[in-house]
């Protein structure tokens, strides 16, 4: 439960009281969320565009009432989904460098950007 003091809509409506939060599983949408995306984008173009400062007031409300509850909620949906099947946890790994060939020229600019040519990179091959 939780609980609101002091809270009234525009019309006057006292919102005070105690409420019952229900837990729910947040959808992951790609469409949603490039639907949303485009969406503030969008907003933010033409927040940019306003000289006027009431009229840029409008969109950055028009952002914050409206959008962003909604890109929050994609967004973490989303986020849930991927931390729902990662397994992070430390691991010791050996990497074998003589079993990776080098194809590109000694001393060419590919060679020194090549990790398997170029050990100091210190990166996989």
């Amino acid at each position: 439960y939780w609980e609101i003091n002091n809270v009234y809509t525009g019309s006057g409506v006292d919102l005070s009281g105690k409420y019952k939060s229900q837990k729910r599983q947040l959808e992951c949408s790609y469409s949603k969320m490039t639907e949303k995306v485009e969406q503030y984008t969008t907003t933010l173009e033409a927040m940019i565009k306003v000289d006027k400062f009431a009229d840029r007031y409008e969109h950055v409300y028009r952002y914050y009432a409206t959008l962003a509850p909604t890109i929050s909620t994609v967004w973490i949906g989303c986020l849930n989904m991927v931390l729902s099947e990662l397994m992070l946890e430390n691991t010791n790994t050996s990497i074998d460098h003589s079993s990776y060939d080098c194809f590109e020229h000694y001393g060419s600019p590919a060679y020194a950007k090549d990790p398997c040519c170029n050990k100091t990179l210190n990166q996989c091959c």
